[in-house]
């Protein structure tokens, strides 16, 4: 069960969330608080906390991997397809483990891909299939990054993120998807 999907920067400095989506609230933010504001804004700063610690692991590997200064040379920007997707084969990616009541009251695990200068993050249950969830994360970049039309950017339609992951992970479930299935998603993004 994947309990949330972010975008967030990925490179050293100040972390910005462009992207959230929460999956399963219960049991998942250990909420003991009455009003709906207060809760949705612990929400957000877990969320954000989380985001923080991934950037933290990004930066970490793409400084061992010396991949910093590339990545200033030949950013992931320009719309270049074939570019683009190399750069995804080629992204940083990884695992974190957060114990319980760190950030949240369960053991989960969070899953990331880094492709240039954005973070993609899902936040798992610890037993998940994560071979399954670097899939989805790497199909989600492909979808995402590698526009149809040059003038379509991933900040301006949110509204594409969240029929990617209608597609690629109904109500927060994994999902093994064949290549033929994978074929006719792409037609059907492709026509959005």
């Amino acid at each position: 069960m994947v309990y949330a999907f972010l975008v967030h920067t990925a490179t050293p400095g100040v972390c910005r969330v462009f992207y959230s989506q929460v999956f399963a609230v219960d049991g998942m933010f250990e909420e003991e608080e009455e009003d709906y504001d207060r809760r949705r804004l612990l929400r957000k700063e877990r969320l954000a906390a989380l985001a923080r610690q991934v950037q933290t692991a990004c930066v970490l590997a793409a400084e061992a991997d010396d991949r910093l200064n590339v990545e200033a040379q030949h950013p992931l920007a320009g719309f270049d397809e074939s570019r683009t997707l190399v750069a995804i084969a080629e992204a940083e990616t990884g695992a974190l483990r957060l114990p319980s009541g760190d950030l949240f009251s369960q053991e989960l695990a969070a899953l990331w891909l880094a492709p240039g200068k954005l973070a993609l993050t899902l936040l798992c249950e610890e037993h998940d299939n994560l071979t399954v969830a670097e899939m989805a994360l790497r199909r989600m970049a492909a979808a995402l990054l590698v526009a149809p039309r040059p003038d379509t950017d991933l900040l301006m339609r949110p509204e594409r993120v969240d029929l990617l992951l209608d597609a690629l992970m109904p109500c927060g479930q994994l999902l093994f998807l064949n290549h033929q299935l994978m074929r006719n998603l792409e037609k059907e993004l492709v026509d959005m």
